[in-house]
């Protein structure tokens, strides 16, 4: 299981002691609780609000720091980590762009699995930067921020990157997604991956997943994930369902003790992504599926839907009653995002009778460090 770093979690209690007065966060735990719920307002219910700046404000600052900031970190880790599972290598030096940096979360994730790394964060917030550059320095990370509007920024920036990463920015922008496509082809070093994070929701995830249909489209591109294939997204066209991330992690002792009163499922964390770079990913020669739905129990069978390599959405049902304890166990911590694969034998794809088992989990439940 990925893991947030302590060092982070005790910056981030150090700063808030600081900046609002107290010895302990129990002092500001009402303000904080607040301070919490109104930022979570605005990023599912008032996303308009996002385009002011609330890192200016204290207490909104250091309930990002504690209660969003960890969050951010490890969907970032997930997201890289699948990355390099799929066979992405950093070169020697690896640049990193984050467009909409904030206080640098997405940044540190990145630059936490791949070494010898050099940052560049781009924001339009002064405060959030300056938290970004202290943070850095005691991490002991090259960076670079730039006080810039997004768009303006990346139309003009001449550099090359061999990661780019936008972290819930994006579409808090004044342009369309697909918009940013020859952007991103621009910016991107020729062996590149831009990793492209945005919320659960089912309106910001259609929208990416329409991204993502014209970048399977566009011949000087390849998806790295969440697909296998480069087909139209199954789910985008049922128009039902949408594609999105459901991953378990260790929350810090911090953020459960600010959630003791919000009843957050903080255990859980919910994203979107996009992954492409200019070279494709190291296929996977064996029929093999993302787990796109809940895993559900009926009548002694696990029921879900997978993505399949085929282009297509599957249905399964796994018979638990023909397992061992030890793979019912297995299944039963199956996560929606999970890559799986699968041999002849004892598992049913619904709607074309096909029997498959599964037969080994391969998504990056486990840490992999790009050497």
């Amino acid at each position: 299981m990925l893991d947030y770093p302590r060092v982070l979690e005790d910056w981030w209690l150090q700063f808030t002691m600081e900046k609002l007065n107290c010895r302990s966060l129990g002092e500001r735990q009402r303000r904080l609780e607040e301070n919490i719920q109104k930022l979570s307002d605005q990023y599912t219910k008032n996303r308009d609000d996002l385009k002011q700046d609330y890192f200016h404000d204290p207490g909104l600052l250091c309930a990002y720091g504690l209660f969003f900031f960890p969050q951010t970190y490890i969907r970032a880790s997930f997201v890289i980590h699948e990355i390099l599972l799929r066979g992405w290598k950093s070169p020697e030096r690896c640049s990193i762009l984050d467009l909409g940096a904030g206080t640098g979360a997405a940044s540190f994730a990145l630059a936490s699995a791949i070494k010898n790394s050099r940052i560049t964060a781009v924001d339009r917030s002064a405060p959030a930067l300056n938290i970004l550059g202290e943070i850095a320095s005691r991490l002991f990370l090259s960076c670079d921020t730039v006080e810039q509007d997004l768009w303006a920024w990346s139309k003009r920036d001449q550099q090359k990157y061999d990661v780019i990463v936008a972290s819930f920015s994006l579409s808090e922008t004044n342009v369309t997604l697909n918009q940013w496509t020859d952007v991103f082809s621009k910016l991107l070093s020729d062996s590149g991956v831009a990793l492209i994070l945005e919320p659960s929701l089912k309106q910001t995830s259609e929208s990416l997943e329409a991204w993502r249909n014209e970048i399977a489209n566009n011949n000087g591109l390849h998806l790295w994930g969440p697909c296998l294939h480069r087909q139209a997204c199954p789910l985008l066209r049922e128009g039902k369902f949408w594609c999105h991330e459901v991953r378990y992690w260790e929350a810090p002792e911090s953020l459960s003790f600010l959630n003791r009163h919000l009843y957050r499922e903080v255990h859980v964390t919910k994203f979107s992504f996009l992954a492409f770079g200019k070279t494709p990913p190291v296929a996977i020669p064996e029929f093999a599926f993302r787990v796109i739905s809940p895993i559900s129990r009926q009548k002694g069978s696990f029921l879900f839907r997978g993505c399949g390599n085929d282009g297509f959405a599957h249905e399964f049902r796994v018979s638990g009653r023909s397992l061992e304890q030890e793979k019912r166990s297995l299944i039963q911590k199956w996560e929606r995002g999970d890559i799986l694969k699968y041999e002849a034998e004892g598992v049913q794809i619904l709607e074309s009778g096909r029997p498959f088992v599964v037969q080994q989990k391969i998504s990056p439940h486990h840490e992999v460090r790009n050497e």
